[in-house]
């Protein structure tokens, strides 16, 4: 799975040097690295997408299997 980092010391003392106080710096990093957790990558979102698509795929599967047994019985 893909992910980025931020190198946060840099990223506080950037803020700081442009004039955000150091506390104002530490809580819009520690905002970044707590969404970093959140983020949903292609590779993810194709894992997932192909994990539903065989549950679909099972699901009419059985549904078709039902259906013609079904018919069976009434034939």
């Amino acid at each position: 799975m893909a992910t980025y980092s931020i190198d946060t010391a840099a990223a506080i003392k950037r803020m700081i040097d442009s004039g955000m106080s150091e506390k104002q710096a530490e809580a819009v990093v520690d905002t970044f690295r707590e969404q970093e957790r959140e983020v949903v990558t292609q590779d993810r979102l194709r894992a997932e997408l192909n994990a539903l698509l065989v549950k679909i795929t099972t699901s009419q599967i059985a549904v078709a299997a039902l259906l013609f047994a079904a018919l069976n019985c009434f034939s």
